[in-house]
């Protein structure tokens, strides 16, 4: 309490004390207005206790007041009294600093006379001079040069008199420089001119004149002036001159983003590439100050938006860092280090501009010189959000670094659950290796990051890896005593795993969804399997796949293990989830004495799953040839089916190994057998293209003539694939060429519908028909059959045909209609309110040979009324299509139809390709009402398209 009374004395005392020197200062100002005479003010002194050279806290004395008061009198007693005239206040300013503030020019005599230094500096270095011309005062300013002050004096800041003149008043700079000021610069570079540029431009063209300078077209430049660079370019001086940094007028104006400069500097010619001593061009300087038009303007000017400065930046590295947005620097431009724009902007976690330069195409992929991605840089720095952008952008997580690291790597050695957890949702490699052979799951172990260690076995990860140097990741954990009974195991320490389960722990624990059990089997340790086999440990306990630890042991082959849990099941006929019992996973093992335990156990040799598959079909599709007499012997199935009727030879004909199919054969496996689409094995064969074992089975039995349920046979696939050698064989033993499948379709159909124009070729060569017809009375030349021919392929087409047409007196051409209507059906009365609309259509001829034209039909009436009185409305939509057809003859014999619809093409957004092809191509339909005789005319088409896909082409 008392040091706070005597902190607030104090405080009083000084406000007391301040008050006090503040009246007294104007007591005194009033006694110098007021006296008469020097010994008046002396007196009134003596009263008031104050001495005549006393000077109070802003260091005033009574011969500042005298100036102030402008008393010469007392000035002149005061020299008399022999005072000093050279005393400075607070501010350090003399008594003449003073007099030249006051304008007190008829003091200047007295003062200069009795000491007062011309050129004494006040505490900014200051001399009188710079207060006369910060007071433009011209009188004063002349007088004071008059009696020798340094018109060149500089403050501490390096300015002269003349940088504040021009930057105050234009006259009094000249006056100046008539006296002999000099054009120099400040501590900060800055002349004396330059500061005329950003004050007074008339100034500074006359100060031009004057003084050269080049440095003053910088500030110029800064400055927007582009008359001043005018005016300086004219006098011959060079607009890419440099400053003592380097820069350049365009550095500069672009620094500023000053367009009217930048804009004329560009227009002049000037070096938009120009660099600094730092290797920064003006492009550089526009993005590290923002100045985004600035940027545009210099990139439509055509500067290089690709150099790199001696950081190694190009400027669209810059912008990404400082989160600058403009589509010039939106590139995959790299910087010394390989590092693209889009590292930095990960770099700096700048999400919006990351997204910009991915929608602007950068490769997300990138890699630098240390094969760093993108997408490791967000790891490393831990920036999720970062993380999240580049992978919905298809960011690899799999790329490694030149060390070997992958994304997960770096978001397991920063404890980044939550990153951790978004990678391995993108299917991220679980247990990608380092240089050192080290997986992700090992770096959490050497972190000691238990929860991370168990996240990541919960998702997978194989804790059984070892490193190069031999360990695996529980090798490296330090706190073993808080593992889970299955981490333990991973040690392969016994001892370890009896105190843990001395502990108390729970033997069914699981460790991601595998008990100790599970991971013993794996790790291929009968003598932990058989601990924990007496432990009582449950071996019916499944993982997520459905897998006891006997699976596990069945498909790693672990022969020794799969005994003791074999010899301690009962339950032999487990099966998983999709109905796969032991029996199918010893056949997958290819191990037949587990197979014969099993089968010895009381295993159905003809066990099936839930889609059908015996162990058997499993053999078969596994290429287990030793397992095929075994299962037949122990009484399985040779013809089994599954689901879909498959047999085991259906599987071995898919894969086309004559050996396998020989093999089922020799043991009573049927060839005529059909799955349920009707399919042979031979069929199978032929369809996966293995020829060669088709005609083999052929030779031993296959009947090739067999269809399957849709009477589709040998010869349409061969014609299908263009399997010129396979056609040959079977027309040779007596196939039909023109056998028609349940809709029609003949083998010459199928090989022009799948452009093998060679078979197709043969084919007529053989004996098909030239123009067969579907049971839509579609013929090859028709939709769909030649959809996605080219003109060129489409004149092929109808050259082929015309060499084995009986009429042959007239050419081929192609028709491009560039102008079709399509019709949408609606269903509605007959009389209802669809309005009739009339089609136009325009075409050119694609051939060389011919030039069609169709004329617009006015007055066409488009309505069509279905069976059902439906209205077809118009729906107009541009497309274009490709019509072959025959010059018209006028031999009356001549039978070919008018025009063949040879292919269609949408032209339009409304309607995609994948429509077409799936729904409304087969509903198209090309009438021909007249084939003018002069065949550069092709009048009256019509096209109809019923978007119902019910109804079938041409009805």
């Amino acid at each position: 309490m008392e040091t706070h009374r005597r902190g607030r004395s104090g405080s009083y005392v000084a406000f007391v004390k301040g008050f006090f020197e503040k009246t007294v200062n104007i007591q005194i100002e009033e006694v110098l207005q007021d006296a008469e005479n020097p010994e008046e003010v002396v007196q009134w002194l003596k009263q008031a206790g104050i001495a005549v050279d006393e000077q109070d806290r802003n260091g005033w004395s009574l011969l500042h007041h005298s100036v102030r008061s402008n008393r010469a009198d007392l000035l002149e007693w005061l020299a008399q009294e022999g005072e000093n005239f050279g005393v400075r206040d607070a501010c350090g300013r003399t008594a003449l600093h003073i007099a030249v503030a006051e304008r007190r020019t008829n003091l200047f005599d007295s003062l200069i006379a009795n000491g007062c230094d011309v050129n004494g500096r006040d505490g900014l270095g200051r001399t009188p001079l710079f207060a006369a011309v910060d007071g433009n005062d011209d009188e004063s300013v002349r007088r004071l040069i008059d009696y020798g002050c340094d018109v060149n004096a500089r403050d501490k800041d390096g300015a002269t008199a003349l940088h504040v003149a021009c930057q105050k008043s234009p006259g009094v700079a000249m006056c100046l420089v008539e006296k002999g000021a000099e054009n120099l610069r400040d501590k900060h570079g800055h002349s004396a001119v330059q500061v005329a540029v950003l004050s007074n431009r008339e100034l500074a063209m006359t100060l031009l004149d004057r003084f050269e300078d080049a440095t003053a077209l910088h500030a110029a430049a800064a400055a927007d002036d582009f008359e001043f660079l005018r005016f300086a370019h004219e006098k011959g001086y060079d607009l890419d001159g440099r400053n003592e940094n380097g820069e350049a007028c365009m550095h500069l104006a672009a620094a500023a983003g000053n367009s009217l400069a930048l804009e004329w500097l560009i227009r002049q010619g000037c070096d938009l590439n120009a660099r600094n001593k730092f290797g920064a061009t003006p492009l550089h300087y526009a993005v590290a100050t923002r100045q985004v038009a600035a940027i545009k303007l210099l990139a439509v000017a055509g500067c290089n938006t690709f150099v790199l400065d001696d950081r190694g930046l190009a400027p669209g590295h810059l912008a990404a860092l400082l989160n600058v947005f403009a589509d010039v620097l939106m590139s995959d431009a790299r910087d010394s280090n390989g590092a693209t724009a889009l590292h930095y902007a990960v770099f700096k976690n700048n999400v919006k501009h990351a997204k910009l330069l991915l929608e602007r195409g950068c490769d997300v992929n990138a890699r630098d010189d240390e094969g760093l991605t993108p997408l490791h840089v967000a790891a490393l720095r831990s920036y999720d959000e970062s993380l999240a952008l580049l992978l919905s952008y298809g960011a690899d997580c799999d790329v490694p670094c030149h060390t070997g690291e992958t994304a997960l790597h770096f978001a397991v050695y920063k404890r980044q659950r939550e990153m951790i957890l978004r990678l391995i949702d993108e299917d991220c490699h679980l247990n990608p290796r380092d240089d050192s052979g080290s997986t992700p799951l090992h770096i959490a172990a050497k972190n000691n990051d238990i929860a991370t260690v168990k996240l990541l076995v919960d998702k997978g990860c194989d804790a059984h890896l070892k490193d190069d140097e031999g360990w695996t990741a529980w090798s490296y954990l330090e706190d073993v005593e808080s593992l889970p009974l299955p981490a333990a195991v991973y040690t392969r320490d016994l001892l370890l795993c009896m105190e843990l389960v001395a502990d108390g722990r729970d033997l069914n624990e699981k460790l991601g969804n595998w008990t100790a059990l599970h991971v013993a089997s794996r790790e291929n340790n009968p003598i932990i399997v058989q601990w924990l086999v007496d432990l009582g440990c449950d071996g019916n306990i499944c993982d997520e796949n459905g897998w006891t630890p006997l699976h596990i042991a069945i498909i790693g082959g672990m022969h020794e293990v799969t005994d003791i849990l074999l010899h301690e099941r009962t339950e032999s006929m487990y099966k998983d989830p999709d109905g796969w019992s032991y029996l199918h996973y010893a056949a997958v093992a290819d191990n037949p004495d587990l197979i014969a335990r099993l089968l010895g156990a009381g295993c159905d040799a003809n066990v099936r799953s839930d889609a059908g598959v015996t162990p058997l079909h499993v053999a078969v599709v596994k290429n287990r040839k030793n397992l095929i007499p075994l299962l037949v012997a122990n009484g399985a199935d040779i013809d089994a089916r599954t689901n879909s009727g498959e047999t085991a030879l259906h599987a071995a004909a898919e894969s086309g190994d004559k050996e396998l199919i020989s093999c089922l054969i020799e043991n009573g496996a049927s060839v005529r057998v059909k799955d349920n689409t009707g399919r042979t094995a031979f069929l199978v064969a032929a369809e996966n293209e293995h020829w060669e074992t088709a005609i083999w089975m052929a030779r031993n039995g296959s009947d090739f003539r067999e269809a399957d349920r849709n009477g589709f046979n040998a010869l349409h696939i061969a014609a299908g694939h263009g399997c010129r050698e396979a056609i040959e064989w079977l027309l040779r033993n007596g196939a039909d060429p023109n056998v028609r499948d349940k809709f029609g379709r003949s083998p010459l159909h199928f090989a022009i519908q799948y452009r093998q124009l060679a078979a197709a070729e043969y084919l007529l060569d053989n004996g098909c028909d030239n123009l067969p017809k579907d049971n839509t009375g579609a013929t090859p030349l028709l939709l769909p059959y030649v959809v996605d021919y080219s003109v060129s392929d489409l004149i092929k087409v109808g050259s082929l045909i015309e060499k084995y047409s009986k009429a042959s007196s007239s050419k081929w051409r192609v028709v491009q209609i560039e102008k079709l209507c399509f019709i949408d059906t609606s269903f509605e009365d007959e009389f209802g309110s669809a309005e009739n609309e009339h089609s136009t259509f325009t075409g050119s001829a694609a051939s060389e040979d011919a030039r069609f034209q169709l004329p617009v039909e006015e007055d066409r009436d488009a309505k069509m009324l279905s069976a059902s009185g439906a209205v077809a409305t118009l729906l107009f939509v541009t497309v274009t299509a490709y019509v072959l057809t025959p010059k018209p003859s006028n031999n009356p014999n001549d039978n070919r139809p008018d025009v063949y619809v040879a292919g269609f093409f949408p032209y339009d957004d409304n309607v995609s390709e994948s429509e077409i092809g799936r729904g409304v191509m087969p509903a198209v339909k090309l009438a021909v009402d007249h084939i003018n005789e002069n065949p550069t005319v092709l009048r009256n088409y019509v096209l109809h398209m019923w978007w119902n896909d019910t109804r079938r082409r041409g009805k």
